[in-house]
């Protein structure tokens, strides 16, 4: 059995067992669509001296439909090292498991080689950045641009 609500959702009830089941939405392409696509952004509160790199890319998080948070920017100036977080993200996207991620980070004083950086998220949301291979200038540019499932 299909029904229809005064909201264009779609509706559908089915024998189970000589049942009927309960009513269950239909989700439509373009519904999906739009709870995958419009995505409210978060901006975390920086931590140990940790500052946005620039306002075009500041750190900021969100949550699609499907339960993946995304985190992406690029911060400065902050401390380096095991459990200094440079932020925390908020209960509900926060992963199952702690992870590692390696990106970008700043160049400057290490002639032009490219250099990187490994944070880990902690399932307390702790952003923590771990390490940096740039000795020079290991805070001068962290950038990150990660996804996982929330808890």
């Amino acid at each position: 059995m299909i029904a229809f609500d005064n909201a264009n959702r779609t509706y559908r009830k089915t024998i189970s067992g000589g049942n009927w089941t309960e009513w269950t939405e239909l989700v439509s392409v373009e519904s999906l669509e739009a709870k995958l696509t419009n995505l409210t952004w978060h901006f975390p509160t920086l931590l140990n001296e940790w500052v946005n790199y620039a306002d075009s890319t500041k750190a900021r998080y969100t949550k699609d439909a499907t339960g993946t948070v995304f985190v992406e920017g690029a911060i400065a100036k902050g401390k380096i090292g095991f459990n200094i977080p440079a932020f925390v993200l908020p209960k509900g996207y926060r992963p199952s498991g702690a992870f590692q991620f390696v990106g970008v980070a700043s160049q400057l004083g290490m002639s032009n080689t490219p250099q990187y950086h490994r944070l880990q998220v902690s399932v307390d949301g702790n952003v923590v950045i771990e390490n940096c291979s740039n000795t020079v200038n290991p805070n001068e540019y962290i950038s990150f641009g990660f996804s996982f499932k929330a808890t």
